[in-house]
């Protein structure tokens, strides 16, 4: 990591208005960590906010004694505390003139939820935080957390339609052939696949299926429902039209789609 960019060399009250963010970032971890103050937490909010495009807030402690009405010791002890708990890092150089002595960057401890895993925790002064944007820090983004996100449906257009079912897609060919309606063909397809037919099954419904073809309603072409509602309704099984057991199979030749 290369030396940083220089920051400005004089900060005037104009200065510190320009990089105060509007809102102040206070997360959770710092936000419920018991083993620091209150008033440490506001601080760290503060200095989230006054960050700069360099990644640290210059502030000095009688600036935040003036805003939160507290002494500026109690600040400075406030700002160690933080320091202590990993979630700042100073930086402070005599040689920089006025306010810009000393730097208060935001680490990367607040957004380490795995403790450490997959997280550029380097908190080493004189280098831009991780967890600092040009006026408002964002969270750091850890490429290393893989989470499962369903993927969305597709946006615009129809789905294609299926050419055949996934189960035996020979054999519901030959049925759909056979069976007298052609209309619904993709509703059929999907009843085909939900059915999932063994063979044994198949034969019992091509017997009932012949049987139904050969009745006086279905020559005039009264009453032959869809072909995904004869599959879904198993309406091989109606009362009056029971398919005829295997064992007579030789009496009614079974050639439809069997």
């Amino acid at each position: 990591m290369g030396e940083p960019k220089q920051g400005p060399t004089e900060n005037t009250a104009q200065d510190l208005q320009e990089n105060t963010g509007q809102w102040a970032i206070l997360p959770a971890k710092v936000r419920y960590d018991s083993t620091i103050p209150a008033n440490a937490k506001l601080i760290y909010a503060e200095i989230a906010a006054k960050a700069n495009v360099y990644g640290y807030c210059f502030c000095h402690n009688s600036w935040f004694a003036e805003k939160f009405r507290l002494k500026p010791d109690t600040v400075s002890s406030l700002i160690t505390r933080l320091e202590k708990a990993g979630y700042i890092a100073t930086d402070i150089d005599n040689a920089r003139v006025n306010t810009d002595r000393r730097r208060i960057y935001l680490t990367a401890a607040p957004y380490d939820f795995l403790g450490g895993i997959g997280f550029k925790s380097d908190t080493r002064p004189g280098f831009k935080s991780e967890g600092a944007s040009d006026k408002n820090p964002g969270p750091i983004e850890n490429r290393d957390i893989k989470i499962n996100i369903p993927p969305k449906a597709p946006q615009g257009g129809r789905r294609e339609p299926k050419k055949e079912p996934d189960w035996m897609p020979e054999r519901f060919k030959a049925f759909w052939a056979a069976y007298p309606r052609g209309e619904k063909k993709q509703a059929a397809i999907a009843a085909w696949d939900k059915l999932h037919a063994d063979e044994r099954l198949l034969k019992l419904m091509a017997m009932a299926l012949k049987r139904q073809l050969a009745s006086e309603e279905w020559q005039r072409g009264i009453g032959i429902p869809y072909a995904s509602t004869w599959l879904n309704g198993r309406r091989w099984e109606d009362e009056g039209l029971k398919p005829l057991s295997e064992s007579s199979g030789s009496r009614y030749e079974v050639e439809l789609w069997t």
